[in-house]
C-alpha cells in the first residue's frame, strides 16, 4: 500500500492521519469478524462449507484468529 505510517518531526514520532484511519478500519474489521463469529457460532452440530473470497493478506492476518471458535478451517488457493 505504501502509506506513511509515522510522522517523524522534531524528534518525535507520531502516527500519520492516514495510519490512524487505517487502524480505525482494521478495528472495524476485527469487530465485524468477532460479531460474525458470535452470531454464526453453531448452537448445534451444523455441517457444511462456507467459501469466502478474500485477499491473500487477510488469509495470513485475520482468518487465523477465527479458528478460536472450535471450527475446522481449511485454506485453499482455488479459484471458484
Amino acid at each position: 500500500m505504501r502509506i506513511q505510517i509515522f510522522d517523524r518531526q522534531q524528534r518525535r514520532v507520531r502516527l500519520t492521519a492516514t495510519s490512524r484511519r487505517f487502524i480505525e478500519q482494521a478495528e472495524r474489521l476485527t469487530t465485524l469478524r468477532d460479531r460474525i463469529v458470535t452470531e454464526l457460532r453453531p448452537e448445534a452440530d451444523y455441517v457444511g462449507t462456507i467459501r469466502i473470497g478474500v485477499a491473500e493478506t487477510v488469509v495470513h492476518t485475520l482468518l487465523p484468529n477465527i479458528s478460536c471458535c472450535n471450527t475446522c478451517i481449511v485454506y485453499s488457493d482455488e479459484s471458484i
